[in-house]
């Protein structure tokens, strides 16, 4: 039974963001959208008291559901999960730390009915004491994202969207694994809006989505859309070659034109350093591509649901 809304929202250890982000939800749905709802809280292996929060508020209010993960498997796959059980015509997906402002669904749902598929949200400022550096990072990654691959994403965009029951259907019958959503959404090519907002520090807590996890999300998904990695490695390769021609040639002049016979050694560790290095870096190239491949082959699930609440 399809409903106007479904909202998904992954959650990890959010058991003292969960009562505050609910209640301003609600407060916004009952007053701006007025239409039938869900609210799908995916638990994304937390440790706290996360999930039996989901299970205390879905006895008060049976809009709220829930969905558990065995262990902790990422966000992307919560968003995953989410989306594949959601029956709403329109999916609001945000993070559970109140970074995203649920009160911006009102507009949200304002440009969808200008008739825009895909509302994405786009940090236009963020109350973060470490602002300038992840502003400074995130751009950076776009540049490096938008050179290797054809399909271009917007800096400052997150997981803060709305999405039409149409896309939602394409991204369920996508059957690839490790799937990348802010670069999946404008590859499919749906009409677009970029909304601007405001960034909120998160009220409790402290982040756990930390610049490791980030780097990896980001070099997934450089690879997921493109193969010019591999290419970096030929050229890394010629370059090596072109300096080891260029040092043979100067090695050359010194003892013939200039009668200089160099020992050898540092210049010896050096070239070998250079090369090995260039090696390691084509290796680990190589060696992402396969993981994916193997990944994709075995036809693992993304995740394992432990358990669910009103689904």
């Amino acid at each position: 039974m399809y409903t106007y809304l479904s909202v998904v929202i992954p959650l990890l250890n959010e058991e003292k963001n969960l009562p505050i982000l609910i209640s301003r939800l609600i407060q916004t749905i009952k007053k701006d959208v007025k239409r039938s709802y869900e609210i799908i809280f995916i638990d994304d292996g937390s440790i706290d008291k996360t999930w039996a929060l989901i299970g205390k508020f879905h006895k008060k209010n049976k809009n709220i559901k829930g969905i558990s993960f065995f262990r902790n498997f990422g966000h992307q796959y919560a968003l995953t999960a989410g989306i594949n059980l959601a029956k709403g015509k329109l999916i609001y997906m945000l993070d559970g730390d109140l970074q995203h402002p649920p009160e911006l669904l009102k507009k949200f749902i304002a440009k969808y009915k200008e008739g825009y598929e895909i509302i994405a949200g786009v940090r236009k400022q963020r109350d973060d004491p470490a602002a300038l550096l992840k502003k400074t990072s995130s751009r950076f990654y776009c540049w490096i994202f938008n050179k290797l691959s054809k399909t271009g994403i917007v800096s400052g965009t997150s997981d803060f969207r709305l999405i039409s029951r149409r896309v939602a259907d394409l991204l369920i019958d996508l059957p690839e694994q490790d799937k990348f959503y802010r670069a999946l959404l404008p590859w499919s090519g749906f009409k677009t809006f970029y909304f601007p907002y405001n960034s909120q520090p998160r009220v409790k807590g402290k982040s756990r989505f930390g610049f490791i996890k980030r780097f990896y999300l980001g070099i997934e998904g450089v690879i997921s859309f493109s193969t010019k990695p591999l290419a970096l490695s030929i050229y890394l390769g010629f370059f090596a070659a072109f300096l080891a021609f260029i040092y043979g040639l100067y090695a050359l002049y010194e003892k013939l034109i200039l009668g200089v016979t160099q020992s050898g050694f540092t210049s010896l560790v050096a070239i070998i350093l250079f090369v090995g290095g260039v090696q390691l870096i084509t290796l680990g190239i190589i060696g992402i591509y396969i993981g994916r491949i193997t990944r994709q082959i075995k036809g693992r699930p993304e995740y394992l649901i432990r358990t669910t609440i009103g689904l």
